[in-house]
């Protein structure tokens, strides 16, 4: 498994076992790469695979917020792909 993925995994895992709820703000990519050792392309990479995942969603000048899973509502202001306002 590639560092990305692994990364990717263990925010995945986090999220399920509720370290980072709906609407919280992750740890910038620069807070990231800092914590994890890994690499900005890396940390960039992991970020990227969660949003097309529907996991995180980018939002400019706030950082990436955890989304909600399927079927629940995404947070006020969240644009979370597969979930309904």
């Amino acid at each position: 498994m590639k560092k990305y993925q692994q990364l990717a995994q263990q925010l995945t895992e986090q999220i399920a076992l509720g370290v980072w709820l709906p609407g919280d703000r992750l740890p910038s990519l620069r807070e990231q790469v800092i914590s994890s050792g890994m690499s900005f392309m890396t940390v960039s990479h992991a970020y990227q695979l969660l949003e097309s995942q529907g996991r995180i969603v980018a939002r400019p000048q706030s950082g990436y917020l955890c989304c909600p899973p399927a079927g629940e509502a995404p947070p006020a202001g969240a644009a979370c792909p597969g979930h309904s306002r």
